[in-house]
């Protein structure tokens, strides 16, 4: 199978062609700790730890888990991009995991784009679309 890089994936135009609907307007600052279920119906940056699960509701609508950032819980969302560490399991429409992301859990996807360098520590790993498992450089590079 020959992997082709991504270019520029994370620009709006390309997860949505609406680029409001990607617009993130929930911030989870470094330092905040949340114990608790999360369900939002906006999109969501989250930068601190979140022990629960987080559902984020919408066409379209992002989770995006950056480096340093935590959950202990399962994840759910359209779009999900993972930087930071999940432990729990994802369902995304789709799921981005960038060189520091570590997701100890099941995922399920139509789409899964991976980096090189993140970490899948998982027994159930559930296609409902295409796999498309991008962005890993070649073996010749």
């Amino acid at each position: 199978m020959m992997l082709t890089p991504v270019k520029n994936f994370m620009s709006a135009k390309d997860i949505h062609p609406d680029a409001s609907k990607n617009k993130i307007t929930t911030l989870i600052a470094k330092s905040a700790q949340f114990k608790g279920d999360m369900l939002l119906q906006e999109s969501v940056h989250i930068n601190g730890t979140i022990s629960g699960n987080v559902i984020v509701q919408g066409d379209a609508m992002m989770l995006s888990l950056k480096e340093g950032g935590r959950i202990e819980g399962n994840v759910q969302a359209d779009i999900v991009v993972v930087a930071g560490t999940i432990v729990g399991n994802i369902t995304a429409r789709l799921l981005k995991l960038q060189p520091t992301a570590i997701v100890d859990g099941d995922i399920q996807y139509e789409r899964l784009l991976v980096d090189d360098g993140a970490s899948i520590n998982s027994t159930n790993i559930c296609n409902t679309g295409t796999v498309m498992v991008e962005s890993l450089p070649s073996s010749n590079s």
